[in-house]
């Protein structure tokens, strides 16, 4: 298993007599570190709106850095595309000038509105132009020799000429009367407009949206299909819905704001301090569901604390009294509130931070219906297996009366009540290894287990709590959205053959018909999850990028995992594919095959192993990890492992290792590695060093050999004891000087990277 700490292992090589080392022999890396990301690497900070309704045509703004120059928009599934608008730089400061012409503008079209309105015909001298997708912005005429103003480029002012005298009031509500001044994130300060098409037929729930940029592919967001009427909030709206038009004349038809009509879905952005409230109206008996997605659009901030938008709903009725509020669902951080209607009449449901925070990325949808999302119905658990299964049957509430069962098992149950407890009986051998395992809060029930493993007196030989897998702060599990992990796992060998019980219980004593429960209790032969991070990989034709597959070992499974691409591409290989026994992760690298594919690639990775003497295949799933509140890491699963290769001037020569791998590298001792590289390679002045090497492992002493090179790896048997194994990353480097501005060269140097060669097993022997 590689560490993430390095050491300066680099060597430097310098023969005039050896021919010019390729420019693209080895791909510019788009992962400069294991979770980390380079520099320059497009990212989405969040979507608004983060969804759309089936069958319409949705203008959406993408906040991030590094999206100048998106091409393409890549949305999973089947019934969605999208297309690219227009790029928008950093807004930081509205000059005056830009001042005056926005407002001379949002003037002639707040006029317009109110001519069309009185019938009155009025004509304006200077008639708006419509700022129409990727056309110039209006500008004023100015004298001769200075420069001329133009709108700010801001995706609200995309048609501007067309927008209503509602849409005109958010926009200087926004724009002109910020309602605090926070510091720019430079996260999400770059911002693009994209077009998307839901098709009528398209399947509702979660998609994944991604940009493609010259430098790679951008991380995956949620992006959300649903099938109700939508609207998006419009500034002001932290006191009423419509606020009077300032100076506007007395209008019989001016329009006036409505309540809403139900069902609907409200998008919205909390900004600091933002209170957002909308107006609908109910009729008594109405049984409502106020469904807010917050987290779940963006699943954790890295810097913010408690690390994801915390949203609370409240709701008033006519007479501005509070009838409902809710900051969460359970254990589930967005929001729900079920309200069944008093009295006809209009209701305010409004939305906050439940600590006035805010920002762009404070994304939200909130479905307001009556009909139930399937998340509220408890009793609807899903799990996958092929085990026999059963009902619990009460009463069994203790070992006197337990409800028998033969191993292995899967048992469907419920603490129906506070305080009750569920017990299960089964016959065991000694020396039997049995795994206790409950899935509940995995499959959206409250229940925060305990478990116990006892014999048949009633003394615990073991007992767990929650179960969680977690090192150096990232929590390694397949399911990245949790962050209390309640579910409880124990594994025990048992001591002498007899009755043995399985106690499970609330910690908390609670209990009810939502705290369902999914009981595996089987015997131990062993079993393993994979996840493989990143889910996006940005690489060069023929070139070599490293990722991380991490092995969740279960049931005592400590043996060696192969992982392979399944039904992948002609040309895609993975080097250094294997787990060795024992540990928990490891990166390998993949190699891009010669010729780029037109399109981004879906990869699939599958891990092998024998278990109990037959071969167990498990599909690594893509994650990505994601920090929360400036310290915490998740594994945040994804749809798809998505692999865009670009298009490379040169061939790139292949590598590969010579010789019988891993290599075998004696405790305090050391071990030539040769490569041999195609025809077209050379090594001049090109320096290697070890990637986020294992403490102890350096490299030296490079040699240049006609077919390759070779170089020398030693271990020190201090920091590393014989028997570890695990892969090897080596990093090419180049030097060029700095040059002054007549193009001479000065004294300093600058270093960059040249890419990464195909991962190096190795293992440290007596």
């Amino acid at each position: 298993m590689l560490s993430e700490v390095g050491c300066d292992t680099s060597h430097h090589i310098n023969r005039a007599e050896l021919v010019r080392f390729i420019a693209p022999y080895i791909c510019l890396c788009a992962a400069a570190a294991w979770g980390q990301q380079i520099a320059s690497e497009p990212h989405i900070g969040y979507l608004y709106p983060a969804g759309g309704q089936v069958g319409s045509v949705i203008q959406v703004t993408a906040g991030g850095q590094f999206l100048r120059g998106v091409t393409d928009v890549y949305i999973s599934g089947q019934g969605v595309r999208a297309s690219v608008i227009h790029y928008v730089r950093p807004l930081r400061n509205i000059q005056a000038e830009q001042r005056k012409l926005l407002q001379d503008r949002l003037r002639e079209v707040r006029e317009k509105r109110l001519a069309e309105l009185s019938g009155s015909g009025v004509e304006h001298s200077a008639p708006a132009e419509k700022a129409a997708a990727g056309s110039e912005p209006a500008v004023t005429e100015t004298p001769a020799g200075t420069p001329e103003v133009t709108l700010p480029d801001h995706p609200l002012l995309y048609d501007l000429d067309n927008k209503s005298l509602r849409e005109l009031a958010h926009i200087s509500s926004v724009l002109f009367f910020p309602r605090a001044k926070v510091q720019e994130n430079r996260q999400i300060s770059e911002m693009v407009m994209i077009e998307v098409t839901i098709d009528p037929n398209a399947e509702p729930g979660n998609r994944e949206l991604r940009f493609k940029t010259a430098t790679g592919l951008t991380n995956p967001m949620v992006f959300q299909v649903g099938t109700l009427p939508e609207i998006r909030e419009l500034e002001p709206n932290n006191q009423q819905a419509y606020p009077p038009l300032p100076n506007a004349p007395k209008l019989a038809n001016l329009p006036q704001e409505k309540p809403l009509e139900l069902p609907v879905l409200l998008n919205g952005q909390i900004m600091p301090g933002d209170v957002d409230r909308f107006s609908f109206h109910a009729s008594k008996g109405q049984r409502l569901v106020m469904e807010a997605h917050a987290r779940s659009l963006i699943p954790y901030l890295a810097d913010a604390v408690p690390g994801w938008f915390q949203a609370t709903l409240a709701l008033y009725d006519a007479k501005g009294k509070e009838v409902a509020f809710a900051d969460d669902y359970r254990f589930n951080p967005d929001p729900v509130l079920f309200f069944e209607i008093p009295e006809n009449g209009d209701y305010e449901l409004e939305i906050r931070d439940a600590i006035y925070r805010g920002r762009e990325d404070f994304v939200y949808r909130i479905a307001v219906s009556q009909r139930p999302d399937s998340r509220f119905q408890a009793a609807n658990f899903e799990l996958r297996t092929a085990l026999p299964q059963c009902d619990e049957s009460e009463a069994n509430d203790t070992i006197e009366n337990p409800q028998r069962i033969d191993l292995p098992k899967i048992i469907s149950g419920r603490i129906d009540r506070p305080g009750d407890v569920d017990v299960f009986g089964f016959a065991a051998h000694a020396g039997d290894k049995v795994a206790v395992e409950v899935y509940a809060r995995r499959l959206n029930s409250p229940l925060d287990s305990l478990l116990q493993l006892t014999d048949a007196s009633g003394k615990v030989l073991k007992w767990n709590d929650d179960y969680v897998l977690e090192a150096e702060y990232l929590y390694k599990n397949t399911q990245g959205l949790l962050t209390h992990h309640a579910d409880s796992y124990l594994m025990a060998e048992l001591p002498e053959d007899g009755q043995y019980h399985v106690r499970l219980a609330d910690s908390q004593h609670h209990g009810g018909q939502a705290y369902g429960y999914r009981l595996r209790v089987a015997p131990a032969h062993g079993d393993f999850e994979l996840c493989a991070v990143p889910s996006a990989l940005s690489m060069r034709a023929g070139g070599v990028i490293p990722l991380t597959v991490y092995a969740l070992r279960k049931d005592g499974f400590e043996g060696e995992i192969e992982v392979a691409l399944r039904d992948a591409p002609a040309g895609f290989k993975l080097d250094g594919a294997r787990i060795p026994a024992g540990c928990d992760k490891v990166r390998m690298t993949l190699t891009a095959p010669a010729q780029a594919p037109a399109e981004p690639v879906a990869l699939e990775l599958e891990g092998r192993a024998q278990v109990g003497g037959q071969t167990i295949s498990r599909r690594a799933v893509p994650a990505d990890d994601v920090m929360q509140a400036f310290l915490y890491r998740h594994l945040v699963p994804a749809k798809e492992l998505l692999v865009f290769v670009q298009k490379a001037k040169w061939g790139t020569p292949p590598v590969e290792l010579v010789g019988d791998s891993p290599i075998r590298i004696p405790a305090g001792g050391s071990a030539d590695v040769r490569l041999r590289a195609g025809k077209r390679a050379s090594f001049k002045d090109v320096q290697l060093q070890l990637n986020s090497p294992p403490e102890g492992v350096t490299l030296h002493d490079v040699r240049v050999v006609p077919d390759g090179l070779v170089f020398r790896l030693e271990a020190d048997k201090n920091l590393l004891k014989s028997g570890f194994a695990g892969n090897l990353i080596v990093e090419a480097f180049r030097e060029t000087a700095v040059l002054q501005k007549d193009g001479k060269p000065t004294n300093q140097m600058r270093r960059f990277s040249m890419g990464i060669l195909p991962a190096i097993p190795v293992q440290i022997v007596q």
